[in-house]
C-alpha cells in the first residue's frame, strides 16, 4: 500500500454518537461485505477483478475510520478485515482503483493487538 495514504483520524466521514447511525452503518458495511464475499472469491480464482475492485469502491466508502464505524470497534471490522486483509496481500494496489481508506483501516486494525494476533501469513484462502 502507498504511504500516501490519509491517516485513520482524517477519513470521509465524521464520526457519530448517534446509535442509530451506527448501527445503520455497521448493517450497510457487513452487507455489502456479504455481497462481496463471492465475488472476491471468483477474482482470486481467476474470475471478474473489475467486478471485485467495483464492490470494494462501495466497500471503501462506507468506512468512516478509524474503524468502520468510526472511533468504535464494531462486529463489521471484525467481520471485513480477515477477507480484505487476504484481498490486500493478494491484489494490495488499492488507490489505483479508487480505494483510499480500506488500507489506511487495514494498517489501523492490524496495529490493534486482537487483530495482529489474527493474521496468519501462511493461511491459504478460505472463504
Amino acid at each position: 500500500s502507498s504511504t500516501s495514504s490519509p491517516s485513520p483520524s482524517n477519513l470521509v466521514a465524521p464520526n457519530s454518537d448517534d446509535p442509530k447511525e451506527l448501527h445503520n452503518t455497521v448493517q450497510a458495511f457487513r452487507e455489502c461485505l456479504r455481497e462481496f464475499l463471492p465475488i472476491g472469491k471468483q477474482a482470486v480464482l481467476g474470475g471478474d477483478k473489475k467486478k471485485m475492485w467495483t464492490k470494494l469502491q462501495e466497500l471503501d466508502s462506507l468506512i468512516k475510520g478509524p474503524f468502520v464505524a468510526g472511533d468504535q470497534l464494531t462486529v463489521a471490522d471484525c467481520a471485513g478485515f480477515p477477507f480484505l486483509w487476504r484481498i490486500d496481500n493478494e491484489f494490495g494496489d488499492w488507490e489505483d482503483h479508487g480505494c483510499n481508506n480500506i488500507p489506511v483501516w487495514l494498517k489501523h486494525c492490524s496495529q490493534q493487538p486482537a487483530f495482529a494476533k489474527s493474521i496468519q501469513r501462511s493461511w491459504w484462502w478460505w472463504w
